[in-house]
């Protein structure tokens, strides 16, 4: 039984309207769901749910045009998909191999490299880190 205030809920919330929010194309607001929910997840630590918000947010970096953030951030997301053993659900795996072609066309192989590694180095808090910077350059509020 679900209570109010339920922090897994409010985190898998949070994600869902993220990627609802990207789907719409509101790449801020995605931003803006995406790292609360990043934030309760880091603070269960849900290393699966970790992952699902760094790939929304790869999606969102790349719908503002910021290629390397989305390379760091999917780089960071096959990280806590390694540490959890969680594979993405058929359906986020498609999005998250269409994200990672666009970002690998949008970058020079050596870049694309260097960001994914960045990233694949980055522990849950620094990932977090990562997120919050990266709604701060689009002007969301960073919770």
């Amino acid at each position: 039984m679900l209570a109010i205030g339920d922090r897994r809920c409010i985190g898998s919330t949070a994600k869902n309207l993220g990627n609802m929010a990207n789907a719409e194309g509101d790449h801020r607001r995605a931003a803006e769901l995406l790292v609360e929910s990043l934030a309760v997840r880091h603070e269960l630590g849900d290393d699966a749910g970790l992952a699902e918000c760094l790939e929304g947010l790869a999606v969102a970096a790349m719908g503002v045009g910021r290629p390397v953030d989305a390379a760091c951030l999917l780089g960071a997301a096959h990280a806590r998909r390694q540490a959890s053993g969680a594979l993405p659900h058929p359906e986020e795996e498609t999005e998250v191999r269409s994200t990672e072609a666009q970002v690998r066309a949008g970058l020079a192989p050596d870049e694309f490299t260097r960001a994914w590694e960045h990233g694949g180095g980055l522990g849950p808090e620094e990932a977090l880190r990562h997120g919050r910077d990266l709604l701060a350059v689009l002007g969301g509020p960073v919770r």
